[in-house]
């Protein structure tokens, strides 16, 4: 049998994604339920319906499927932008398409998304300078649109990048509170996050609209 098998036991579940998916999923789980320092190579693999031998061959290390996490998390949400952004977005709405990007993520994938931020540190400095160049890339978009807002004067005059470290910090909080499960969506929540985050932004306070 396959190390990841479509033959009943949990490696069905795992047959689902591709191995590498099926690892990092398993492995988000397991780092979020015992933490990352108290999970192993051979917990991870019991964890995925596998073998530590299979987990070898796609990671050599355990801090490699931890980085392998982050990256897949911050690559969602550049393609997200990618996909969901445009020049011609008025400069409110584009604000609000990044609220609702990140709680869908936090919503989607909220065992990833919570051990993308409490584990960052613990990548080794050649791995932790990758996952920030990459993050950075993201928060220069948003940083973008907010120096576009402020140059237009849809947003008053201000400092972008505490703007932006304000944004962020209201999104990537979610991830401890907001639940999949909760009355609101999130949708929902994110649209009543950023229209609080609006009305401080803009010099004319009915430019954030309701939603």
């Amino acid at each position: 049998m396959d190390a990841f098998s479509d033959e009943g036991g949990e490696g069905a579940v795992v047959s689902l994604f591709g191995p590498r998916e099926a690892i990092m999923s398993a492995a988000a789980d397991l780092f979020d339920e015992v933490g990352y320092h108290n999970a192993s190579l051979a917990s991870i693999a019991e964890q995925a319906g596998t073998t530590k031998a299979a987990v070898l061959e796609i990671f050599r290390v355990k801090h490699d499927i931890l980085y392998a996490i982050h990256d897949a998390w911050i690559d969602d949400l550049l393609e997200m932008a990618r996909q969901h952004l445009r020049p011609d977005h008025p400069v409110c709405d584009a604000i609000r398409i990044c609220f609702r990007d990140v709680l869908a993520l936090v919503s989607s994938r909220p065992n990833q998304v919570r051990i993308y931020f409490q584990y960052y540190r613990d990548l080794p400095p050649d791995l932790q300078k990758m996952a920030k160049a990459k993050r950075d890339m993201y928060e220069a978009q948003v940083e973008g649109l907010i120096r576009r807002g402020i140059e237009t004067g849809v947003f008053r005059t201000q400092n972008a990048r505490v703007a932006t470290f304000g944004l962020f910090g209201m999104c990537n909080w979610t991830y401890q509170w907001f639940r999949p499960d909760s009355p609101s969506s999130s949708e929902q929540v994110a649209d009543q996050l950023s229209d609080i985050y609006l009305r401080g932004l803009c010099a004319d306070p009915g430019e954030a609209g309701d939603h």
